[in-house]
């Protein structure tokens, strides 16, 4: 009985945990992580959009997290993927806010925020989310990763190559294999 009881906990826990995989679209050429499903096609525009940051890809989660009602994050990305920034920021600040929302599904929302600012254009205050999500104690590791690109990249924007190297060079030192290196630079977003 006890195996059985042990077992069953094993299983809850890697199912949940398997499930809790990234919905954000990532900053990186096509790579199918956790065995998301990649769509590609052209991004969404709009007349605000950042011309810097076009390297967005579109990624759909396979399972959302159990006994998680994801409308509103749904609804934020759907939003976000249409280009629509100011109403995507605003759901996704509502997901935030809510207290029964997984941390990881938390942590992405508040990275999908400054990515409604970066696209645009609004720098300082993207920087600013960033830097405050970065200090964050249980950030998943993606995110994390995602953090310090995007930091570095944003350091690139207002000419302030010292801190944008130092943010690439953490991404490197913390994440030797990240598949985000390649864009661990200032070309990449010229």
């Amino acid at each position: 009985m006890k195996y059985f009881a042990v077992s069953i906990g094993v299983l809850c826990m890697v199912g949940v945990i398997g499930c809790l995989q990234s919905v954000r679209r990532d900053i990186f050429p096509p790579i199918v992580a956790h065995k998301d499903t990649v769509v590609s096609g052209s991004k969404p525009t709009s007349t605000k959009t950042s011309k810097r940051f076009n390297d967005t890809i579109f990624v759909k989660l396979n399972s959302p997290p159990e006994n998680f009602n994801n409308s509103v994050f749904v609804a934020a990305n759907e939003l976000f993927d249409s280009g629509n920034f100011n109403e995507a920021k605003k759901q996704f600040i509502s997901v935030v806010e809510q207290t029964e929302v997984p941390d990881s599904i938390r942590f992405e929302s508040q990275f999908m925020v400054a990515e409604c600012h970066v696209q645009q254009s609004a720098y300082v205050p993207a920087l600013n989310n960033l830097i405050g999500l970065e200090s964050e104690n249980k950030l998943p590791s993606g995110v994390h990763e995602k953090v310090l690109l995007r930091l570095g990249q944003l350091y690139c924007t207002q000419n302030d190559n010292n801190k944008a190297i130092s943010y690439f060079s953490k991404l490197k030192n913390i994440y030797p294999n990240s598949r985000f290196l390649a864009l661990a630079n200032c070309n990449s977003i010229k």
